[in-house]
């Protein structure tokens, strides 16, 4: 919650509700100097969008909504100008929807070649094949059924719009949140994340398609009160990459393309960060940002948090600033770059089984293995936990650390439950994955560290079993 404030994002719900600043009520935040102040009305201003330079969040109040049971209906459009009439209609109409989104058919695309979850070696859940085309999800509250679901239908019918089957909703619905599964194809993204307004969808969308020549998968959010009051969509997009190649840095040309193609049809980028400083004036005001620096200089004077953010000169924020002005030059050598979609599973590298090192690129670090890891709940340290480890893992084949035994003893830890597995945004086969890594480890490097271990082996070796039992019992 604290890192929403702080970036002033939008979501699920912002079709009804707006924009994350507009449902907190109060910030606690802890000033560079100690101090703790609660900021609330105008004063959110110094905290929101900020991303920590002003201060640490360290409790937020917000208003909620009454809990309710909510419905979703899926529905596929060829392009998305059609997206953008049928939204217009509900907006006109006043249909009370709570949350709009779409994926465009890039994405339908790739997600309909991801490999599938797999528990115990196998398949754990059925192949879904969704249709490749704009698939927008409209989530609504259960007793507003009798008003929103006809509403629906009229517009599908007269737009020529296909209401997709329930459970292809309900796949969409239940997947809101692992937009980031699409990694593991690449194994790397290239991020762009940028607004316009809803006026202006279709041909943003179609300007897009036809500068980057690269495949790009998007997904958008529609806000229905946005900047100035006007109906506004967040579009999220990732290019396919591969980080180990050079074609990999060329292709971030490509953001600074859709960040100019969104301004051209009066959208903006989502948010400064370390990439667009030079961009703060117009993001935030002229008068805001003058009160927000006034801040700044009198509560850290010496730039102690985040530095280099919002509007704070860097090294990659003056490159990206250079670079903007000489986009038509990188757009073009980033479209010659191919781009390749799929799992390429060719050869180890290091000592690393090659699907194990292709995994630890095509994790996110979305975190969502953690809460379910014994390991790391018992020991309490990232290290431990699934995430952790691919990250290590990332580290070693980029030569930037070397096997030790604390971190050989991590990965033979591992109680192998699996439930990593069911919870990976990626679907990657993370057990299976150390239980390779254990045969590099024990097998190949002889590291068999743990006792047990080493009584298990001899045990298996000379009797057949691993307890330690005589064959003849």
């Amino acid at each position: 919650m604290g890192g929403w404030l702080a970036q002033g994002c939008a979501g699920f719900g912002s079709y009804e509700y707006g924009y994350i600043t507009d449902n907190i009520v109060s910030a606690r935040v802890v000033l560079p100097s100690g101090e703790v102040q609660v900021f609330t009305g105008e004063d959110m201003d110094l905290i929101a969008e900020m991303e920590g330079i002003t201060g640490l969040i360290s409790e937020v109040t917000m208003h909620i909504q009454p809990l309710d049971d909510l419905e979703v209906i899926s529905l596929g459009s060829k392009d998305a100008s059609v997206v953008q009439a049928f939204t217009e209609a509900i907006i006109r109409d006043d249909i009370p929807i709570w949350s709009i989104s779409f994926i465009n058919p890039g994405m339908a695309a790739l997600r309909n070649k991801l490999p599938l979850r797999e528990h115990f070696g196998l398949p754990s859940e059925e192949q879904l094949i969704l249709p490749e085309s704009f698939i927008t999800t409209v989530a609504f509250r259960k007793k507003d059924t009798e008003q929103v679901v006809p509403a629906l239908q009229n517009y599908a019918q007269s737009m020529g719009i296909e209401i997709l089957p329930d459970h292809i909703a309900q796949h969409e619905w239940g997947d809101r949140f692992k937009i980031m599964k699409i990694k593991r194809l690449g194994p790397s993204l290239v991020p762009t994340e940028f607004i316009v307004p809803l006026a202006q969808l279709g041909n943003t969308m179609g300007a897009v398609e036809h500068s980057v020549h690269h495949p790009m998968v998007k997904e958008g959010l529609v806000i229905r009160s946005g900047a100035g009051g006007s109906p506004e969509v967040v579009i999220l997009g990732f290019i396919p990459a591969d980080e180990r190649t050079f074609g990999y840095t060329l292709k971030f040309s490509s953001v600074l393309s859709t960040i100019k193609i969104a301004e051209k049809h009066g959208g903006r980028a989502y948010t400064t960060g370390m990439y667009f400083p030079h961009k703060a004036q117009t993001l935030l005001g002229k008068k805001r940002l003058g009160k927000i620096k006034a801040f700044k200089r009198e509560i850290d004077p010496k730039g102690l948090l985040n530095p280099g953010k919002v509007f704070q000169n860097n090294v990659v924020g003056m490159f990206i600033a250079t670079a903007s002005n000489f986009e038509p030059v990188g757009r073009l050598f980033s479209n010659l770059v191919k781009t390749k979609v799929s799992e390429r599973i060719t050869r180890k590298r290091k000592d690393i089984p090659a699907d194990v090192a292709w995994y630890a690129y095509s994790c996110s670090q979305c975190g969502y293995c953690i809460d379910s890891c014994d390991q790391f709940s018992g020991r309490g340290w990232e290290s431990q936990s699934p995430r952790g480890k691919w990250y290590w893992l990332l580290e070693y084949l980029e030569g930037r650390c070397e096997w030790n035994q604390k971190m050989v003893d991590s990965f033979l830890a591992c109680t192998t439950c699996e439930m990593c597995n069911l919870r990976c945004c990626a679907a990657l086969p993370i057990e299976s994955s150390w239980m390779k890594l254990r045969s590099v480890l024990v097998t190949d490097k002889k590291k068999m560290t743990i006792p047990p271990f080493e009584m298990m082996a001899a045990a298996l070796s000379s009797q057949g079993n691993i307890w330690a039992g005589y064959r003849k019992n």
